[in-house]
């Protein structure tokens, strides 16, 4: 190893700081991690999440960036999620009997998602790590 890139392999940045700059100096995608990271590294920059989220939902939604999948958006906090105008209608998430299930909808899958197996229904538990996710066949 060449002495001059060893400072490249240490940092005295915590992961708190690492996953606050990531989403203050990053872009979308950058910004879209911030969900896989405990929410506790975030806390401090929750409001310009939240804000961040709000004003980008809908365009999003019409735009589809790549990052914008059904399994991203189970990882957003759901009072993050602005609601329509007019009620619940277009909706394409509810709470399941259990209160962690969360029904998709399955054209809006098939077209974000190459991965998921086909089957009788789908449903994805919030509190999965492993999202199980079936579609109609």
């Amino acid at each position: 190893m060449e002495k001059e890139y060893l400072k490249t392999f240490f940092s005295v940045e915590t992961g708190g700081q690492m996953t606050r700059r990531n989403f203050m100096d990053g872009n979308d995608l950058m910004r879209c991690e911030v969900f896989g990271c405990h929410e506790s590294l975030w806390a401090p920059i929750r409001v310009k999440v939240e804000a961040w989220i709000r004003a980008g939902w809908w365009a999003w939604e019409d735009e589809e960036p790549e990052w914008f999948t059904d399994l991203w958006k189970l990882s957003v906090l759901e009072e993050f999620i602005p609601r329509k105008k007019g009620g619940d209608e277009g909706k394409e998430k509810k709470k399941g009997s259990n209160g962690d299930a969360v029904i998709l909808n399955p054209e809006k899958i098939r077209k974000n998602s190459s991965s998921l197996m086909p089957g009788k229904f789908n449903v994805v538990h919030r509190k999965s790590v492993n999202a199980k996710v079936a579609l109609p066949a």
